[in-house]
């Protein structure tokens, strides 16, 4: 799909080095290309609503009710890096892009259900965008769900919004609105999905709730009902 970038893949900007930017590497690739240290907003993460909750209730269709356990994940950075060859600084060169990320998590746990969330939502440059050069970048939120066994390392991914498009000059691929929508006599405004990769998954989302509907492993629906707020010791 020319001209829209899909928000799951951006990691990294993949092309366009100078030749006085590359230095030899040891490494994956023959030539490394620093792209620096990216910071999330302040006005980014302002916007996930699960700062301060430490649960959310879900409830079906006739009024059966399940906790979804909220974590916060201490702020921290990560390196990431994308390797290609595009001939940049000599013929045939292999170029390995690495760039320091700041990333905040949260984990959204539905044990009852074994349901495991995976919130992330992290800043850098973008990956594989023909309009705009090397260097520019957004910070970004995904929502990947892993089932059945807890201690698995693979999620699926399920959901992803620009936070803040920033430098950005890229033409992303949004999540669709799909409100207002009514689940099970409550009205959300907004009901935000993004595409059909996995069609069991019918995960909606908000930035007034967060995730707002999902499907268990039975077929049911469960959606949003209330926020427990998180005690403060002292």
């Amino acid at each position: 799909m020319r001209g829209l970038i899909i928000i799951s893949f951006l990691l990294l900007v993949g092309f366009g080095c100078q030749k006085e930017e590359c230095s030899f590497s040891n490494g994956c690739g023959k030539y490394n290309v620093d792209l620096g240290r990216w910071e999330l907003l302040n006005s980014s993460l302002a916007k996930i609503p699960y700062f301060g909750k430490s649960e959310a209730i879900f409830v079906d269709s006739i009024g059966s009710s399940v906790s979804m356990n909220i974590t916060e994940l201490t702020l921290f950075d990560s390196i990431d890096w994308y390797t290609d060859k595009f001939d940049d600084c000599e013929t045939g060169d292999t170029i390995r892009y690495y760039y320091q990320s700041q990333k905040k998590r949260f984990l959204l746990t539905v044990k009852s259900l074994n349901i495991y969330y995976l919130l992330d939502a992290s800043s850098g440059p973008v990956i594989f965008c023909e309009e705009q050069p090397i260097g520019k970048g957004a910070d970004f939120l995904s929502i990947w769900r892993k089932e059945q066994d807890s201690t698995s390392f693979f999620y699926d991914f399920v959901f992803s919004d620009v936070l803040n498009p920033r430098t950005s000059t890229c033409q992303f691929e949004l999540p669709h609105d799909e409100g207002p929508i009514d689940y099970f006599g409550k009205t959300f405004e907004t009901s935000l999905h993004y595409m059909d990769y996995y069609p069991y998954f019918i995960e909606r989302f908000n930035y007034e709730y967060g995730i707002i509907a999902l499907r268990d492993h039975s077929g049911k629906i469960w959606r949003f009902d209330h926020f427990i707020e998180s005690v403060v010791s002292g």
